[in-house]
This record gives C-alpha cells, structure tokens and sequence, in this order.
C-alpha cells in the first residue's frame, strides 16, 4: 500500500512495532474523561469508560446508543433543541458512544463498528474534536486527511493542504458515516499510534 505524500513516507502498515488494536482495547484505552468538558458540549464528556465496567458487550451498547437516538429524534426535534446542549442520555457517555446516539438523533447512517487508522496534519485537537473556524462550530470528530482500514485500503482521502507544513500525526479511532463541515473524513475515540507500539 502506498500512502501520500512521501515527504512523509511513515507508512504504519509496514511498522512492525505497531500492534492494531481491537475497539475492545481501543475503548479500554480510554481515559475517564478523554474529552473537554470545558467546550460546553455535555454529552462528549466521559462518565466511564469502558475498562471499568464488566462483563460489557461494546458493540451492543453502541448499537443500543444509536438506537436509543433514534427514538429520542423526535422529542429532540419538538424540544427544538441544537446537539451540544444538556440532554441527559448524553451526560453518562464517552465521545465514542456520544457519536453513535448523536447519528441517531440526527438521522444520520450508524457509523462501522471498526477501528481504522488514519492521519491529519498536526496534533489531535483539544478535547477531540476540531473546529470549524469558518463558522465558528465544533465538529461531530476530528477532521482528518486519509483514513484506512486493517488492511491497509483507503477508506476516506480530503486532498487537504490546509496545515501540510505541520507534522503529520497517525492515530486509531473509528470512522464517521458522515463528514466535516468541508468534506473531509471525520474519525472518534482518536488514540495516537505510539500508544499501540510494542
């Protein structure tokens, strides 16, 4: 597999330090709040995390999740309420589970229940998600340039210039349905690569 830009030429695929986490070990990784809780969007912060509860069935919960968004659409709609504002099934999720009941909420394909490995130009942002600068909004993750899955094909690629003079940074998450405010792939639950290095 051959990975753009070669002025970066890490390719992860090749790494043979780098162990690809399961999304059991992606989300036991977790920390207890590995989201800002000072962004004012109530539900990305983490009452838990996965690790410390037993006997958890990740998938079931994230299906539930989006599920349960589903059902809450139109009393959210009646409520006229905007995501981010206080809503209390959000209050007791991570970032992770968050995203999938927000899909739900707003109608939006439940993303795959994978993880896949992906890159940006610089570091992850603060809390997790960017920010659309233009409008001023956080987005629904983190914006990244090219996402691939375990195999090593590409999933997602934004022909992203914005930032190239920065580092570029590798990390695991899972991928969104839907993307950023320009188009670009959007990923949750992002963990540098390093971490997973053996």
């Amino acid at each position: 597999m051959q990975i753009r830009h070669p002025k970066h030429p890490y390719n992860p695929f090749e790494d043979e330090n780098l162990d690809f986490p399961s999304l059991e070990e992606l989300l036991n990784n977790m920390p207890i709040d590995s989201t800002d809780p000072e962004a004012g969007f109530e539900g990305w912060t983490s009452a838990y995390n996965y690790s410390e509860i037993g006997n958890w069935d990740i998938e079931e919960d994230l299906e539930e999740a989006y599920e349960q968004g589903q059902e809450d659409e139109e009393a959210y709609i009646e409520r006229g309420c905007q995501w981010g504002e206080p809503y209390s099934p959000w209050q007791r999720m991570n970032e992770v589970t968050a995203a999938f009941y927000r899909a739900g909420l707003l109608g939006v394909p439940m993303p795959e229940i994978e993880v896949v490995v992906g890159w940006r130009w610089g570091e992850l942002p603060h809390g997790n998600r960017s920010t659309n600068y233009t409008d001023n909004i956080r987005e629904a993750g983190v914006s990244m340039v090219a996402v691939y899955d375990s195999d090593g094909r590409e999933l997602r690629y934004f022909p992203w210039t914005w930032g190239s003079d920065r580092k570029r940074e590798w990390s695991f998450g899972l991928l969104l349905k839907e993307t950023g405010s320009d188009g670009e792939p959007l990923m949750v639950g992002n963990q540098y690569i390093n971490i997973w290095k053996v």
